[in-house]
């Protein structure tokens, strides 16, 4: 699966909350348990948004032939109708091509808990429940290299400069600019995506902060894509521009892939 940070043009936002934390705190805390506390933020504002605007539709547990699931068709089966209150786990299905995920149903006991596939989870309109183990699942798999420990987190910011002092023993808010802006890369880049998407990167930066974005970008093997007004950054650390002007898309340059073991 494909894993894609997301950065924010008001990413410092995120760490005014944490002022008090030290960097190596910042991460214990944001990958607890495996999920993104900043990432579940958007996941939970979206589905909210796509939950209003979609018409749900009920299933009800039929027990005639052991438990089945089935959409409702009448007032009496829509007064049967269930609703997930969690997910446990999920597994695909490589042949169908379609995810199936552990569910628990609200007011149902345990012995109730049924394999659900996603599109069916979608309909109910559990968009968050199901995107949030979408997201745990992720992390997990980005994951598999590291744990979360205080050993694995300091050799973490040490490939983004940040010394075993500063990581642990430095508050955040004492951080400068450019430091700042280390810990908002390798906090978004922990879960090892393949793609880093930066909403105007630029904004609030200094020289030094600005000299540490540059670098990271730089030195990311995977894909970066920049959103920003900044003519004069995205020309020195980009190779293909897609350019909006008057309503017209053109694109300049093209990417290239810098990859030593790439054959060409």
């Amino acid at each position: 699966e494909m894993r894609i940070a997301y950065i924010a043009q008001h990413a410092f936002f995120h760490l005014e909350k944490h002022l008090h934390k030290t960097p190596t705190q910042y991460i214990m805390w944001r990958f607890a348990g495996n999920e993104d506390k900043e990432g579940l933020d958007l996941i939970n504002k979206e589905a909210e948004e796509k939950e209003e605007k979609e018409d749900v539709i009920k299933y009800f547990l039929d027990f005639t032939e052991g438990i089945e699931l089935k959409m409702c068709y009448s007032l009496d089966e829509e007064r049967k109708a269930v609703k997930p209150e969690s997910i446990l786990n999920r597994r695909t299905l490589k042949k169908e091509k379609t995810k199936l995920y552990e569910v628990k149903w609200k007011d149902h006991s345990i012995e109730n808990i049924m394999w659900v596939k996603r599109e069916i989870l979608l309909k109910m309109g559990a968009t968050k429940l199901v995107q949030r183990q979408d997201e745990k699942e992720a992390i997990i798999a980005g994951l598999l290299s590291k744990t979360l420990t205080t050993k694995d987190i300091e050799k973490h910011f040490g490939d983004f400069g940040i010394d075993q002092e500063q990581a642990n023993h430095t508050l955040i808010k004492s951080l400068s600019g450019g430091q700042k802006v280390k810990v908002v890369l390798a906090a978004s880049l922990w879960q090892n995506p393949h793609i880093v998407i930066l909403d105007e990167p630029t904004n609030y930066l200094d020289r030094d902060g600005l000299g540490a974005l540059t670098k990271a970008i730089e030195e990311f093997k995977g894909g970066v894509i920049i959103i920003s007004h900044n003519k004069e950054f995205t020309n020195a650390v980009t190779q293909e521009k897609w350019i909006m002007e008057k309503g017209q898309l053109r694109r300049e340059g093209e990417s290239i892939n810098t990859s030593t073991d790439t054959k060409q």
